[in-house]
């Protein structure tokens, strides 16, 4: 069965290790979930939120969905049932931009900044910031490190490597080594920097800067833990990266590209063209890929060469 096309935008979707599991929400408060590569998906009830960023753990177990108007919501059991709250951040209304989770689920953290995506200010900018959970999203701690207006964040598998960047042109990205407890500071090039995605080990990162000007809406990678990064020479407005590091999906003026090489080199993934794409998603070994498109579809496609998105039944699955 495909995903009904909701009356709301859809804005997020994140796969399991395998893509076996799926979650995706909407902006107008759904989130539907499916446990067999996208073919059926189930609405999850209750979950009337903007949510603008979902997250999985590598067996598909454990799933976290956060919103714009600062809800969270868990589930432990493949998304069958979900607990949701709204003060998971300990009563701070904050706009969730993105979650990130360490691979069994254990640790998980958040950019919250203070304006959701709809441009509504809710609380002080002295309550944005970045919030760590060690405890499976129990309780969040705020993170030991300044930041003016924070945009994105990315966990290692083994949830001890952490990555932070801002939203504020100065090129400044966050690092730490120990599950988030001390951060040492880099500097690369200036822009408003978002979108931050990382492979399992997190050898393999991209972010890219949000800007009006194509001239400041690049995508920079590193393979070196971020301490160096390299333009792509291209300026993508969405991507993902695959847990093995080494396939890359993105997407650009309505075209979908794809990178076999650890995003160094970049060829057209599809001859289907689309108006937007809020959200992607591949799996770890980037052969079972999700895009979303905002006021249509999730689409998935198999294969890590020419791909052939629908939201039919796929003809064949990914080798788990």
């Amino acid at each position: 069965m495909a995903l009904p096309g909701p009356v709301d935008a859809w804005s997020a979707v994140a796969v399991s290790s395998t893509g076996q599991y799926v979650v995706a929400g909407t902006d107008g408060g759904n989130l539907y979930v499916s446990k067999n590569y996208g073919i059926d998906w189930r609405e999850i009830a209750g979950t009337t939120s903007e949510w603008q960023t979902v997250d999985i753990s590598k067996s598909g177990s454990t799933m976290f969905a956060g919103s714009s108007l600062g809800s969270c919501a868990l589930s432990f059991d493949y998304g069958l049932s979900w607990a949701i709250s709204t003060s998971c951040l300990g009563g701070r209304q904050l706009s969730i931009a993105q979650v990130a989770m360490s691979g069994g689920g254990q640790y998980l953290a958040l950019a919250a900044t203070s304006s959701n995506s709809r441009g509504r200010r809710q609380l002080s900018s002295s309550d944005q910031g970045f919030y760590i959970s060690s405890d499976y999203g129990a309780t969040f701690a705020a993170a030991s490190l300044s930041s003016t207006s924070p945009s994105g964040y990315a966990i290692s598998t083994d949830g001890l490597f952490h990555v932070a960047v801002d939203y504020d042109f100065k090129g400044t990205i966050y690092r730490s080594f120990d599950g988030g407890s001390n951060w040492e500071t880099l500097t690369i090039a200036p822009g408003y920097w978002k979108n931050l995605v990382m492979s399992n080990t997190g050898q393999y990162m991209a972010l890219a800067s949000d800007c009006n000007t194509a001239i400041l809406n690049r995508v920079y990678v590193s393979s070196d833990y971020g301490v160096t990064w390299t333009y792509t020479g291209y300026n993508f407005t969405t991507f993902t990266i695959s847990g093995n590091g080494q396939h890359w999906l993105a997407t650009a003026n309505g075209y979908v590209y794809r990178s076999g090489d650890y995003g160094q080199s970049w060829t057209t993934a599809t001859n289907q063209t689309f108006s937007s794409v809020n959200s992607m998603a591949l799996n770890d070994q980037g052969n079972y890929s999700v895009v979303v498109i905002p006021d249509s579809q999730v689409l998935s496609a198999t294969g890590t060469t020419t791909l052939a998105f629908s939201n039919k039944v796929p003809t064949s699955m990914p080798s788990t």
